[in-house]
């Protein structure tokens, strides 16, 4: 009697292998969507931790949230710091590090799990007791070391810790940069389209050919801001930012419809605010130009001036307290 072997032809491992390969080219990108999908709603939850933590802190603070050059008067953190209010501490690695002191959040809270910048990492080596970079460590009130902001100009500028490196920082979110008119805007106003932070973005230009929109520009010649990637798409902003009154919004432009302006020029009138512009309040331009290592004026010149939504990252700020100016770091 003839026995039979039981087994796939060649022809239908082909097959086989063919089936599996048409499924994994159908399956790996709805798996990579569900991580981004997964990663946004996360950042979300983050931005909304970071803002309702700053909620808690103005309860106690008359409405303000936390602000360095209130609390650091005697020189005790930072030893340049004249027996004043000191604009120049309200930079993001000052106001963030004092949340981190009071255990407001754990510096994992500030790194977005869609950052892609490899230079944010999670800050590992902040010192809750007797901070070494402190003028007086036992009556240091925050971690002067803190890096914030990734860039090597961006402060604190002395040696990283143990095993870091000088560029490297540990915060994704832009924020409210407390000076000038800004400043009104650095608290708890409970106001449902008042940005509080959110995540970074590019440098923009407004075409104002046809219908008004705000471009994303590139950082050099044709490269995209790496911060187009932290989301998606690439060449199109998009991101989570939460609101003063608790709340977040995974927003499609940077311009939200529900956030708007009236800037001074009839022709112009009221318009969505790019939160990531310091336009000119009366022709809803850009009222200058952010280049990486650059600084932005935040001086009310005149008066009423530069009072629009505005998240950046402060690396620096610079004093004297009425003629405020943000160094910035763009990638």
């Amino acid at each position: 009697m003839t026995r039979k072997n039981k087994g796939f032809t060649l022809i239908e491992l082909l097959v086989v292998i063919a089936i599996i390969a048409l499924l994994i080219g159908i399956l790996l990108p709805a798996i990579g969507q569900a991580r981004r999908t997964a990663q946004q709603l996360k950042d979300s939850s983050q931005v909304r931790g970071v803002v309702q933590a700053m909620a808690i802190w103005a309860n106690t603070n008359k409405d303000k949230y936390p602000l360095p050059s209130e609390i650091e008067i005697s020189g005790f953190t930072l030893p340049t710091v004249a027996a004043v209010q000191n604009i120049t501490l309200d930079d993001s690695h000052n106001i963030f590090s004092l949340m981190i002191w009071n255990e407001m959040f754990t510096p994992d809270l500030l790194v977005s799990p869609a950052e892609a910048d490899g230079e944010i990492v999670v800050y590992e080596g902040y010192q809750f007791q007797d901070p070494t970079g402190a003028a007086q460590p036992m009556k240091a009130l925050w971690d002067p070391k803190f890096k914030a902001v990734s860039g090597a100009g961006a402060k604190p500028n002395g040696p990283p810790p143990a095993g870091g490196d000088a560029t490297v920082g540990g915060l994704s979110y832009a924020h409210v940069l407390p000076a000038g008119n800004q400043r009104a805007r650095w608290k708890n106003s409970f106001n449902s389209v008042e940005p509080a932070i959110g995540n970074r973005g590019p440098d923009f230009t407004l075409e104002t050919v046809g219908q008004r929109r705000w471009l994303e520009k590139p950082i050099t010649g044709t490269t995209p801001s790496i911060t187009l990637s932290i989301h998606g798409p690439r060449n199109r902003w998009t991101g989570n930012i939460a609101y003063n009154d608790g709340h977040a919004e995974y927003e499609q432009r940077p311009d939200p419809e529900a956030v708007t302006f009236t800037f001074g020029q009839t022709s112009v009138g009221t318009q969505p605010d790019n939160v990531l512009v310091l336009e000119n309040d009366d022709t809803g331009m850009a009222d200058q130009p952010m280049m990486n290592n650059s600084t932005v004026d935040l001086r009310p010149v005149p008066t009423n001036s530069k009072r629009n939504a505005f998240l950046q990252q402060a690396g620096a700020m610079q004093g004297p307290n009425l003629t405020p100016k943000a160094l910035l770091f763009f990638k």
